[in-house]
This record gives structure tokens, sequence and C-alpha cells, in this order.
């Protein structure tokens, strides 16, 4: 037997399993077959737990309890950066290039770690190897200078840009004020000639036999 320090995998598969909380499962994964460019491809996929063939609780003795089982398995899910928003994996920061960077030896995406009293230190590294087979780490680096070198160069390429945005946001803000008092002048306009028609009509009507309207809404004869 060969003793050997545990990588992450093997740590994964362990908890993951049902048997760490006592329980006995079948069917938990099944393949699928399917054809690419002519050639037959077979790959083995997890099944979702509704659908294994079996589960028994309690089958035997586990290391954990299975509501400590449920539990870890529900920490896990949540430590996914593709879960939703994820309550154990930190994935907001400071960082320009989060998600971006790839390792140059292994091809694996970088990690980000922050670091100092404030988390205003920023350090990029992928560790992949290390916790997978306990090599020695692809890459670690400070990220300050190489952000720092990126946050120059993108201001760089969008300040015309961004200039040119401001004149149009300007002039689009200027055409629009212009065309709300284009509307209140014809607004006003419209609401001058009806009240010169009125009066108009007023003045047109005959003198000896004009009806004045009370607040009563009833009509009396003025007469000149």
């Amino acid at each position: 037997m060969h003793w050997r320090r545990p990588t992450y995998s093997v740590i994964y598969r362990v908890l993951t399993n049902p048997v760490y909380g006592g329980a006995y499962a079948w069917g938990k994964t099944e393949t699928v077959a399917s054809f690419q460019e002519g050639t037959s491809i077979v790959r083995t996929r997890d099944r979702p737990r509704d659908r294994w063939i079996a589960l028994i609780l309690g089958a035997h003795e586990g290391y954990a309890s299975w509501e400590n089982f449920e539990r870890i398995q529900k920490m896990i899910i949540g430590n996914r950066l593709s879960c939703g928003d994820p309550s154990g994996a930190a994935r907001r920061g400071s960082a320009m290039l989060t998600g971006v960077l790839r390792c140059r030896r292994c091809g694996r995406m970088l990690r980000v770690y922050y670091k100092g009293s404030h988390n205003d230190v920023t350090r990029y590294a992928c560790p992949r190897a290390h916790l997978d087979n306990k090599e020695s780490r692809c890459v670690a680096f400070n990220g300050a200078q190489l952000d720092a070198a990126v946050s120059t160069h993108l201001l760089r390429v969008l300040e015309p840009a961004a200039i040119e945005a401001a004149i149009m946001a300007s002039q689009q803000i200027s055409q629009e004020r212009s065309d709300v008092v284009d509307a209140l002048n014809r607004d006003l306009q419209a609401a001058r000639y009806r009240a010169q028609r009125a009066e108009r009509q007023y003045e047109a009507s005959d003198p000896e036999n004009r009806l004045v309207y009370t607040r009563a809404g009833t009509a009396m004869e003025h007469r000149a």
C-alpha cells in the first residue's frame, strides 16, 4: 500500500459519494453515444439524483450522517461560480482580468486572490496542478502592474470614442430640449388661435341678443 497526500479531485469524489453519508447508490452515471463527423463517440456523464436507479439510506455506517452529507453537498454547489450568487466562492473584486487570463502551461483559468488588510492586493495564480497532483504551481504573480498597464491601454483606446460619445450625448440633449420647446410653442400657438377664434365669434354675434350664463347655469339676456 502506498500512501500519499490527498488531492483536490480525490477529496471531491469522497465528499460527493453517498457512501460518505452511509448510503448505497447505484446507477449514478449513464453512457451516451453520439455521432460527430461520421464517428461514433461514447461519453459517460452523471445522472441527476432523481434518476439514480437505487438509493438506500442507512445501508451501512457512514463517515457522516446523511443530514451532514446533504449539507456538504449544498456547500459544494454553493461554491460554484456558475451557481447563481454563490456564498462561498468569491468572484467580486477590483481585479481587471478576472475570468480572462489562462495559464500558458496547462490552459486552465487563472484564479484571483486578494490579500492585505483591505483586500487591496491582487494576485493571479494557477494552483490547479498543485491541488490535483501536488505538482509545482504553474504561475503566480502580483496583479497590480498588469492591471495598471491594462487600465492605461484601455483608457487610451477608449478616449477618442469617449469624447465622441460625450459630444453626441450633448447634441442629443440639446436636440431633445429644442424639440420640447418647439412642442410647447406649437401648443401655445394653438391655444392663441382658439382664443382669437372664440373672440371673433363673440364679436360677430348680435350685440342686441347676447346671452350671458350665470354661475347657476341660467341664461340672462344682455343688451348693450
